[in-house]
């Protein structure tokens, strides 16, 4: 307990922590892209995380 905990309370019950590739890719269209794998145990799947200015 004590304060410093106030904010943990439930913390992690019935969550699994995310497993994830960065990668910095290049496309002809939108420039640098920030992408990310999902490393689970079913398909690969990829998400865009952010664009570069």
């Amino acid at each position: 307990g004590g304060a410093a905990d106030a904010g943990r309370e439930g913390e992690g019950e019935g969550q699994e922590l995310a497993l994830r590739d960065y990668y910095v890719a290049h496309s002809p269209g939108a420039g640098l892209l920030w992408v990310y794998r999902r490393r689970s145990a079913g398909e690969p799947a990829w998400f865009l995380q952010g664009v570069y200015g």
